[in-house]
């Protein structure tokens, strides 16, 4: 039988071992998509097996696979640490991560971290109050609670502990820390004195996103900058990826091409240069990536061999995800990955069909662009609300611009930390930046935007499979191609309508922590969702439990501003003591009322929510404990939530109490119990995170 594929040995065992890190916590966890993927994957590999009559292929994928798995766990392992109850002494060094101070807050990580003089991961610190007085390289200390981070909220990675290496987090006022002052690393003398260039040369927002974009760091990034980039879709050049090194990459072999050097000065210089730009990102796993894979293709020179490109990115893969097991549930690192593989399958033959209308230089970077953004959109339907469908065109303007931009101010950038006199060139990058800008805000103003809901695990599984039906990698007929790419097409769209198919609503009510506050969302059998709290995780948890899509938001206080963000998250109806009642807003002085299945009155400073044979109480932000003994005399409730209120003493029989702390009287609570959600027809308490 004529060959389906070219067996790259780094390539698909790299797949394999990938796969196995991302499926394992949800396989081993019992999650039925998982299980079915899974055993559909080996299925169609032991036919190809057989059918080819290859073995090797088969043993090596199942080995990697589970190895993988094995990587995963271990490396999940190592982000757990000790956890400390009561007051500690915490004692580290400020490093630049993150660093952020206001007039009001700072937010720090420290570094070199002994809690109660133990050695310590880092921990990150908001200190209240005014540390301006608070430098990169002090020592800090001060006494205070530590939480323990976890690995996972919802079932979404903690991405940005794992990184900075976080994992405890605090707070205290600045009037209880004490300061040492100390001296910055070099990396972290470089960035600052970039910074401080920047900053004297460019207008504040323009500065910060010229950071961001040499650097990766978009803590200062202004918010509404932050959003018109993400809403035209040229996020990705604030994240420091392979785009950025590729530019870099280029522009060090043109000159080095002008200056004639040999394939040996050649390697050594690219080489240098980009290991130092990685040490410069702290080794952003993107970026490593794109190091690696331009080392080798340097490399390739030297050793004369052909250049592999699917071969080289598995390289890179293993290389980072064998130092650091869970860059393979690195949302960066992913998108990197899926975004250089979507342009290697399938640039070429999208380039050739573009092509027969348009110019090939247009076509190719057209075609990169599409195939980069469909690599992507998995990732942006889980952390994103909308899709531009004019982000290609914007890519189109701005890349090869910033093509030409990004080289020339990095040079600039590295020499003004030696020679300062030189920031003044910052001053023409302003007006760049500023192009970049209104071009941004253009496309960000399109009315071609569509709502996306995140996709699932097989959905983006079949997309990848889909363009890798179409790619040249796969050595088959016209017609043949036609048949695969027809059944994958079948498959994806099976796995999005089935789910909606089988789907079935239950009575629930899940209990949600975040930075911002805690969140209560109820469903009833009719499909209803009552949501009342914090919406900082609402789209991990309608992605996570369909039952939670929200239809009816509650709350004591509501700003124009959070209207608008749960209109846009679908809410039909407000609950408020708004004084002015309109027709999707209901007043709290106009309950008791019906809305949807439920029943909602206010009394007694708490919520009453009768839905589906069961009564919840929710406690208001002003409960005492005389309030919920006045309602407790009045009726029995299934569920009471008291949220930070600590009760005195027990008042309840076949009650299920909750609060956000560890108390006496409460069977869960948030702080220990992380975030989950409850059965009401069986009382069946099952985690979300």
């Amino acid at each position: 039988m004529k060959k389906l594929l070219n067996f790259r040995y780094p390539f698909y065992t790299f797949l394999a071992f990938l796969f196995g890190c991302t499926i394992a916590r949800s396989l081993y966890a019992g999650v039925v998509e998982s299980i079915v993927i899974a055993s559909a994957c080996f299925l169609f590999v032991i036919v190809c097996s057989i059918c080819y009559k290859k073995v090797l292929p088969l043993c090596l994928i199942v080995v990697f696979f589970f190895f993988g798995n094995g990587w995963f766990f271990l490396g999940e392992s190592s982000f757990l640490a000790k956890e400390y109850s009561g007051e500690n002494v915490v004692v580290g060094r400020v490093c630049d991560s993150s660093f952020m101070q206001t007039s009001s807050y700072s937010s720090l990580i420290l570094e070199n971290v002994s809690i109660n003089g133990e050695n310590a991961s880092n921990v990150r610190v908001f200190i209240y109050g005014d540390a301006s007085n608070i430098s990169v390289g002090d020592t800090v200390s001060f006494a205070g609670e530590v939480e323990r981070e976890e690995s996972y909220t919802l079932g979404v990675f903690n991405l940005s502990c794992y990184r900075n290496g976080v994992r405890y987090s605090a707070s205290a006022n600045i009037g209880s820390v004490t300061i040492i002052e100390g001296d910055m690393k070099i990396d972290e003398a470089f960035r600052h004195s970039v910074k401080t260039s920047l900053l004297s040369s460019m207008s504040e927002e323009n500065a910060y996103l010229a950071y961001a974009v040499l650097f990766g760091d978009k803590t200062m990034v202004d918010d509404n900058t932050y959003s018109i980039y993400q809403s035209s879709g040229i996020l990705h050049l604030l994240t420091v990826s392979g785009l950025h090194v590729s530019f870099l990459a280029v522009a060090i072999f043109f000159c080095l091409k002008l200056f004639k050097a040999n394939k040996y000065v050649n390697f050594v210089v690219v080489s240098m240069i980009l290991l130092f730009y990685c040490y410069l990102c702290s080794f952003s796993p993107s970026v490593v990536r794109a190091t690696i894979m331009t080392i080798i293709f340097a490399l390739t020179s030297i050793i004369r061999r052909p250049y592999d490109s699917l071969n080289s990115l598995a390289i890179a893969g293993f290389v980072i995800v064998l130092f650091s097991p869970l860059s393979a549930v690195d949302t960066g690192f992913l998108m990197s990955f899926c975004s250089v593989l979507c342009v290697l399958l399938f640039a070429k033959p999208l380039t050739k069909f573009l092509a027969k209308v348009l110019p090939w230089s247009v076509a190719s970077v057209i075609a990169v662009s599409i195939s980069a953004q469909i690599g992507i959109l998995p990732f942006i339907s889980s952390f994103f609300s909308t899709f531009n469908f004019l982000s290609v065109f914007a890519n189109l303007l701005i890349i090869p611009f910033f093509s030409l931009v990004f080289p020339v101010l990095f040079i600039f950038a590295f020499l003004s930390s030696f020679m300062p006199f030189l920031s003044g060139i910052f001053v023409l990058f302003n007006f760049c930046f500023n192009l970049i800008n209104s071009v941004a805000s253009f496309f960000a103003s399109s009315s071609l935007q569509v709502p996306l809901k995140p996709f699932s695990l097989s959905i983006s599984m079949f997309i990848l499979l889909f363009i890798f039906s179409l790619s040249s990698f796969v050595v088959v007929k016209p017609l043949v191609r036609l048949f695969i790419s027809s059944i994958i097409c079948f498959a994806l769209t099976l796995s999005v309508i089935l789910p909606n198919i089988l789907f079935t609503n239950i009575s629930s009510i899940a209990f949600v922590e975040s930075y911002n506050g805690q969140s209560v969302a109820l469903s009833s059998k009719n499909g209803d969702c009552l949501y009342f709290g914090d919406d900082y995780y609402y789209k991990r948890l309608a992605s996570l439990n369909q039952n939670f899509e929200v239809d009816y938001y509650l709350a004591e206080n509501i700003s124009s501003t959070q209207k608008d963000t749960w209109y846009d998250l679908g809410a039909r109806f407000f609950l408020t003591n708004s004084e002015n009642e309109d027709d999707n807003e209901i007043v709290l002085s106009s309950l008791p009322k019906q809305v949807g299945s439920f029943l909602i009155s206010f009394d007694n400073n708490c919520f009453t929510i009768e839905f589906d044979e069961k009564i919840v109480l929710i406690a208001g932000e002003n409960v005492s404990q005389e309030d919920i003994i006045n309602l407790l005399n009045k009726q029995n409730y299934d569920i009471i939530y008291l949220g930070d209120f600590v009760l005195q003493e027990s008042l309840f029989e076949k009650t299920i109490v909750v609060s956000n702390n560890l108390q006496e009287f409460s069977i869960y609570n948030l702080s220990s119990n992380g975030n989950f959600f409850i059965e009401l027809s069986n009382s069946t308490f099952r985690r979300l995170d």
